[in-house]
């Protein structure tokens, strides 16, 4: 394991560039160097590079935000096996999305882009480079646009929550719009903010859901008149004969309580998608998605300990006869003051924590959103393209790009206040999505680009297949886990909507993509110099064949770099035959 870690921390000098199409990860963080590496990607820059390493840093840590994500998802968690989803499923679920983040570290190094995930399939993908960076960015749009809405709607929730333990008010479902609506045009307007202010608004809320856990767990632990024995923590689990859901067997109770922890561990591509304004992109961006991985992963765990041991009453956590109402978070609050002072109102002292953590996460998201957009517009990428791929002179922002994520998100946010059933659905909907569009770009670089792929300074050396093959595979099973049933019998009240969602999803982009005439294959090729590089990989390809058959089986000649193939040189990219083809 030490050699593991020693490789993945290893950070060798980047390769020169080998050609004009070539990848390349620059170790100086010198603005200049930056947006050279840029223009040799055929992007010009148009940020100001304001942003370092912290906030790179706080913004993937602020949208991961244990505190959003478990106050979310901490019901789920006790009705599928109880403290045992919550507890090993953190584990688990922490280990392979760091997985996934090395993998995406390693990538974005060489690529550091607004583009994130779609952006590095067009430059890994091959010769399907156009059609794959087409699928993944539709697939990462949505996800961040129903992660933005699903943790606006978290944030709602727990302002619902204060209401109704405090004041015994139940907001109607208008008026728990316009409470999610004010969410989504507060993170707006501090979005819309100079990129110098947002940097310290994402500080901000960096420091709320580390100081903030901190402060939960104290007071939770210091109030309570007792604490659950640690093997109620560590041992227990409730079996399908103790779960509300009818769960068919025991193995499938513990894979839907974690869903939550695969929730909270979401949104770590922010780095790729701030990268241009980043100072040292090619090294601070895969540093810090590592980083925000791995201390969420401890901020959580020590969150989940501090609830878990302060409960009360666990047979009444999430009743929906409860004072909470099913919200989990809430009632063990409430029970916790209640114990030692007789009266729960004290209660909206940490939840108010919660929602405060809630709406940082929604800046961030959307901060994420709006560069993911405006560089999806910037290579033709959705409707208008042209309105949406400018950014603002004066606040350094793509303020065009920034609200048409609100008004997405506010539109995808309303089938959340109709049922809880439609809030895991825009949930599963925001974790597969992202998951997916992560996945693509792993597997592109373990396939198409396995030998031409220049690593940045970032890399994970010999180790790199193992863990991008294994990220691959947990992805695949966290999808599955997300179509899966909640409830049994199946009902219509109950119906997990996720497969239909995804899947119109899905069957919307392949559809846009071949529709005949007008289909996005006749116009949307990715980023420009990607297109050449495609094209460049696949004259190299038929090089390395013909070079191949020519000589003796006994002694091969590789060619594992452009460099090798002098005579690409004079390479017509415009004359490649079938380039787009998929």
């Amino acid at each position: 394991m030490s050699a593991l870690l020693k490789k993945v921390a290893s950070f060798r000098p980047a390769q020169k560039l080998r050609s004009s199409v070539g990848l390349l990860g620059s170790g100086s963080v010198s603005d200049e160097s930056q947006d050279a590496l840029l223009a040799r990607l055929g992007l010009q820059p148009q940020f100001k590079r304001d942003f370092d390493f912290l906030v790179s840093f706080g913004i993937s840590f602020c949208i991961i935000s244990p505190l959003t994500g478990i106050g979310a998802g901490l019901s789920t968690a006790w009705n599928n096996s109880g403290p045992a989803a919550a507890i090993y499923g953190w584990k688990l679920v922490s280990l392979f999305s760091l997985f996934i983040g090395l993998s995406m570290a390693e990538i974005v190094s060489g690529l550091p882009s607004a583009g994130g995930p779609y952006f590095w399939s067009s430059w890994l993908g091959g010769r399907h480079s156009p059609f794959l960076s087409w699928i993944t960015g539709w697939f990462n749009l949505m996800g961040q646009v129903a992660t933005t809405a699903s943790v606006a709607a978290s944030g709602m929730f727990v302002l619902v929550n204060i209401l109704q333990l405090l004041c015994k008010i139940t907001l109607t479902q208008p008026e728990q719009l316009a409470v999610y609506l004010g969410i989504l045009l507060v993170s707006g307007a501090v979005n819309s903010c100079p990129s110098t202010w947002l940097g310290q608004s994402i500080a901000f809320g960096t420091f709320i859901n580390i100081a903030g856990v901190i402060f939960v767990v104290l007071l939770l632990t210091s109030v309570a008149p007792w604490h659950q024995p640690a093997k109620f923590v560590w041992a227990t689990f409730f079996g399908k004969d103790m779960s509300p859901n009818n769960a068919p067997n025991d193995v499938y109770l513990f894979c839907q309580g974690c869903l939550m922890s695969t929730f909270v561990f979401l949104g770590y591509d922010s780095c790729g998608h701030i990268s241009e304004e980043t100072r040292g992109a090619d090294s601070s961006a895969p540093y810090a998605i590592v980083s925000s991985i791995v201390v969420s992963a401890v901020v959580g765990y020590v969150l989940l300990l501090g609830l878990l041991f302060s409960i009360q009453d666990p047979s009444i956590l999430t009743s929906l006869d409860s004072e909470a109402q099913g919200y989990a978070p809430g009632q063990l609050m409430w029970d916790v003051f209640k114990a030692r002072y007789g009266r729960g109102d004290f209660c909206a002292i940490p939840l108010s924590i919660f929602f405060l953590a809630c709406v940082m996460c929604t800046i961030s998201s959307l901060t994420a959103n709006s560069r993911m957009i405006f560089a999806f517009a910037r290579d033709n990428g959705i409707p208008f393209s042209s309105f949406f791929r400018t950014v603002s002179t004066r606040m350094h922002s793509p303020i065009r790009s920034l609200w048409l994520s609100v008004a997405i998100a506010f539109a995808l946010g309303l089938p959340l206040l109709v049922s809880t059933v439609a809030f895991t659905a825009v949930v599963s909907i925001a974790s597969i999505g992202l998951q997916v569009s992560y996945g693509i770009p792993i597997l592109c670089r373990l396939t198409y680009s396995r030998t031409s792929f220049i690593r940045g300074p970032f890399h994970l050396g010999r180790y790199s297949a193992f863990i991008g093959w294994t990220s691959i595979v947990y992805i695949t099973l966290s999808a599955v886990n997300f179509s899966l049933p909640p409830t049994y019998p199946v009902t219509l009240a109950g119906f997990n909507f996720t497969p239909l969602a995804v899947g119109l999803v899905c069957g919307g982009c392949i559809l846009t993509w071949w529709l005949p005439k007008y289909g996005a294959r006749y116009w949307y090729l990715g980023p420009k110099l990607a297109v050449e590089h495609a094209a460049t990989e696949r004259a190299r390809a038929l090089k390395y064949k013909s070079l191949k058959s020519s000589k003796s089986k006994s002694k091969k000649v590789p060619v594992r770099s452009l460099a090798e193939c002098e005579s690409f040189d004079s390479f017509d990219h415009r004359r490649s035959p079938a380039l787009h083809q998929t």
